[in-house]
C-alpha cells in the first residue's frame, strides 16, 4: 500500500515556521526594549519575564492536558509583546526615583508600591479580554480555547513576576541617571522630542475640542461600514503545493489500471 496524500509534512512546516517566528519576535523585543530604555542593564530586566511568562504558560497547558500545536505556539507569539510591558512600567519607574535620589532599594519599594494598582488592572484586563474565548461554545471555543488559555496565563504569570521579580532586580542591577551610557542619552534625547511632539499634538486636540470629538464621531460611525466590507471566512486560504481529485471507475476496472489513472 501507497500513502497517496500526508498532511503532517505540512503541519510540521506550518510548526517550524511559527517556532522561527517565536524566535524572531523574542529578538525584536529585546531590540525594541534597548533602542527605548538605552541600558543593557535596564533590557534584561524586562526581557526575563519572557521566559519565566513562557514556563507559567506551559506548566498552564500541562495542567490543562494541552499540547504544543500551532494555536499554543501562536498564543505565545503573541504573549511576548504584552509579558514585557508590566516589567517595564515598573523598572522606568523605579529608574526614575533612583533619578531623584532615593537608594536603589527605596526607589524599588517605592516604584513598585505606586504602580501596583495599574499592572493589577492592566494584567486582570488584558486576561479577561483572552479567557472568555475559551469558554466559547461550539467551533470557535473548540478551536481558540488553548489560544486563549495559554495567552492569559502568560499574561497573568508576566504580571506576578513585574510585581515580584521586577523590583528586586531593579533595586540590584539599576543605577543612577549620570552613570549612564551613551545610548541611555540617545534614548533620553529621542524620548525627548517624542514627548515634546506629543505635547504639541495634545495641546491642539484640547484646543480644537470640537475638531477631535468629530474626527472620533466619523470613525466610530464608519466602523460598520467598514466592518461589512470586510471579507469574511473561517479560515484563510493556504497554498499547501496540493491537488485533490476524486474518481469513479467501474467494478471490473483493475486496481493497477486505477492507479495508473
Amino acid at each position: 500500500m501507497e500513502l497517496a496524500f500526508e498532511t503532517s509534512r505540512f503541519i510540521k512546516a506550518s510548526i517550524d515556521q511559527v517556532v522561527q517566528t517565536l524566535i524572531e519576535a523574542i529578538l525584536i523585543v529585546i531590540a525594541v526594549i534597548y533602542l527605548c530604555l538605552g541600558s543593557l542593564r535596564s533590557v534584561i530586566i524586562p526581557v526575563l519575564a519572557i521566559p519565566l511568562s513562557m514556563l507559567g504558560a506551559a506548566g498552564l497547558m500541562l495542567a490543562f492536558g494541552f499540547s504544543i500545536n500551532l494555536l499554543t505556539l501562536l498564543a505565545m507569539v503573541l504573549a511576548i509583546g504584552l509579558v514585557v510591558d508590566d516589567a517595564i512600567v515598573v523598572v522606568e519607574n523605579v529608574h526614575r526615583h533612583i533619578e531623584e535620589g532615593l537608594s536603589p532599594v527605596q526607589a524599588a519599594l517605592v516604584g513598585a508600591r505606586e504602580v501596583a494598582g495599574p499592572v493589577i488592572a492592566m494584567t486582570i484586563t488584558l486576561a479577561a479580554v483572552y479567557a472568555p474565548i475559551g469558554l466559547m461554545s461550539g467551533l470557535t471555543g473548540a478551536l481558540f480555547k488553548e489560544f486563549a488559555i495559554t495567552l492569559a496565563g502568560s499574561v497573568i504569570v508576566s504580571g506576578i513576576v513585574a510585581l515580584t521579580l521586577s523590583p528586586v532586580m531593579s533595586s540590584l542591577m539599576l543605577k543612577p541617571k549620570e552613570n549612564e551610557g551613551r545610548m541611555a542619552k540617545i534614548a533620553e534625547y529621542t524620548f525627548d522630542k517624542l514627548a515634546y511632539y506629543y505635547s504639541y499634538l495634545l495641546n491642539f486636540s484640547l484646543t480644537h475640542r470640537w475638531l477631535t470629538v468629530v474626527f472620533a464621531f466619523a470613525v466610530f460611525v464608519s466602523l460598520p461600514f467598514l466592518y461589512s466590507q470586510t471579507k469574511q471566512e473561517l479560515a484563510p486560504l493556504e497554498d499547501q503545493a496540493s491537488v485533490l481529485t476524486a474518481g469513479k471507475s467501474t467494478t471490473t476496472c483493475k486496481s493497477c489500471l486505477c492507479g495508473t489513472f
